[in-house]
């Protein structure tokens, strides 16, 4: 007899998982943005060191966060498209 069909998840709750990987990839790029943009003034480092110093562990943090979402959405991504294929 042939082999039992393989179950295939179906593309639309990866579809959705997609989508919400895809805003938290948008939400911690804008963060990571905006503390750029803080440190990107000369000032801070003059006026306080301490902030600059928290800023740039924070975008260090965020970072981390960052690189794990593209992580994250590639593999949606992938899914995503497989069981599109699939289908």
């Amino acid at each position: 007899p042939p082999p039992p069909p393989v179950a295939r998840p179906a593309p639309a709750p990866l579809k959705r998982k997609l989508e919400a990987a895809e805003e938290t990839l948008a939400r911690i790029t804008k963060e990571v943005e905006a503390l750029d943009l803080q440190l990107s003034d000369p000032a801070l480092y003059t006026k306080d060191a301490k902030k600059a110093a928290d800023l740039g562990e924070k975008r260090d943090r965020l970072q981390d966060k960052l690189d794990e979402a593209e992580a994250a959405w590639l593999a949606c991504a992938e899914a995503y498209e497989a069981a599109l294929a699939a289908a």
